[in-house]
């Protein structure tokens, strides 16, 4: 269970997160994020499975908000199932951004339920693209989304975004990728 804060002061205070050393290298090839998860609340909340950059060991960082339409990033390079209750849609985003390059995003179209469990999974092939998928079914690809040259951490992130607190209980989490 990651508990975000309740201040409503941001990310610095209030988010909570679980990730690992930049170990993880796109250009082996077959790199796959796979985690079982559900949100206590989704309401206020900003949410972000996958992969990472930016580790958040010296100071905790979002990699990806979704306000309104505008994606914004702390992550350089990076891929993540986004929740986001800030965009215009609350729903499910696959968001990646290779290489600090212009974001890109898909609208799944589904958005989480209180308390129901969900798993996601994203595959990135050697040269960087990326399939992004909810309870195994494909929502797109995503050319480009990881840079090949820089190592990620698998990253799960939740920060309230107002002063009640939410959980974001982690059922599983699979990361793989060829040697």
């Amino acid at each position: 269970r990651l508990t975000s804060g309740n201040a409503g002061t941001g990310i610095l205070i209030d988010g909570s997160s679980l990730t690992h050393e930049l170990n993880w290298e796109p250009d082996n090839g077959n790199l796959v994020f796979e985690m079982k998860a559900q949100l206590s609340a989704i309401t206020n909340v900003i949410v972000n499975l996958g992969f990472s950059d930016s580790k958040s060991t010296t100071a905790l960082e979002l990699p990806f908000e979704l306000n309104t339409t505008t994606v914004t990033y702390t992550a350089t390079n990076g891929v993540a199932w986004v929740f986001d209750t800030g965009a215009t849609n609350d729903n499910w985003h696959c968001i990646a951004n290779g290489n600090d390059s212009q974001p890109s995003a898909i609208n799944s179209g589904v958005a989480p339920t209180a308390t129901m469990d969900q798993t996601f999974r994203i595959e990135v092939n050697a040269s960087g693209t990326a399939e992004c998928f909810i309870d195994g079914t494909s929502y797109g690809v995503i050319e480009n989304a990881l840079s090949t040259t820089i190592d990620v951490t698998p990253i799960a992130v939740v920060n309230a975004d107002s002063t009640g607190s939410r959980n974001l209980d982690l059922d599983f989490l699979f990361v793989g990728m060829d040697r």
